[in-house]
């Protein structure tokens, strides 16, 4: 069997940078996370919006499409 290597110096600090920045990482999805839970609102919550806001966009399309066929209509 071949014998184990210690790991020089140089793989070392490079784990140690890996180390240090896979917490950095972690830190960072962690902030992102809870800035998603406070900021951010969920589907539930946002159903009723949605449903006020195509209600709106159809009405306004409607009143649209009704004034050109109006408009058409008595040319």
């Amino acid at each position: 069997m071949a014998p184990i290597k210690q790991p020089d110096e140089d793989q070392a600090t490079l784990l140690a940078r890996v180390d240090e920045r896979t917490l950095a990482m972690q830190e960072a999805i962690d902030r992102i996370a809870e800035r998603m839970d406070e900021q951010y609102v969920t589907k539930a919550e946002f159903r009723p919006v949605r449903g006020v806001v195509y209600g709106l966009v159809a009405l306004v399309m409607t009143a649209t499409v009704g004034a050109l066929l109006d408009l058409i209509r008595w040319r």
